[in-house]
């Protein structure tokens, strides 16, 4: 069987140890994670970025970016979940912005916690927008309370 093939079936199941799938798997898998990712499958694309994201590679962030950029809202929940993982320096801010611009606001709400991390005039902008004019009150909560955290 093809590694990418091991590698769906592994992401396939319903319940899944990420750290130890992450540790048996190891960073090699990355570029496989990324395939699966790209192919888009709501089912597998959303468990691949998140894993990914335990690799804090240049390589799992770009899975990320890739993540951030798919049509299914459950993916793209799922890159913003995992942005915390990686060390925000190794994301472009490009992918915070986009994902803090998301028509879903659950992808929205996902996102504030790692781009608050990352004290950005682009990604501060449009922290200071979902703050002030968000349309669901939660995340101009949720944005208040984090960006208040990151400035004590």
């Amino acid at each position: 069987m093809a590694m990418k093939e091991q590698v769906r079936k592994r992401l396939d199941v319903d319940e899944l140890d990420y750290p130890e799938l992450a540790h048996e798997l190891g960073p090699t898998v990355v570029p496989v994670l990324l395939e699966l990712v790209s192919e888009d499958d709501p089912r597998i694309a959303p468990r691949a970025a998140y894993l990914a994201s335990l690799f804090d590679t240049d390589e799992a962030a770009e899975v990320l970016a890739q993540a951030a950029q798919s049509r299914h809202d459950a993916t793209r929940v799922a890159a913003a979940a995992s942005l915390s993982n990686i060390a925000s320096a190794k994301v472009n801010s490009q992918v915070f912005i986009d994902l803090l611009r998301d028509p879903d606001p659950g992808v929205r709400a996902k996102s504030v916690s790692a781009a608050s991390l990352r004290n950005e005039t682009a990604i501060n902008v449009r922290l200071n927008e979902l703050m002030n004019v968000d349309p669901v009150k939660e995340i101009r909560s949720i944005t208040a309370k984090a960006l208040n955290a990151r400035d004590r």
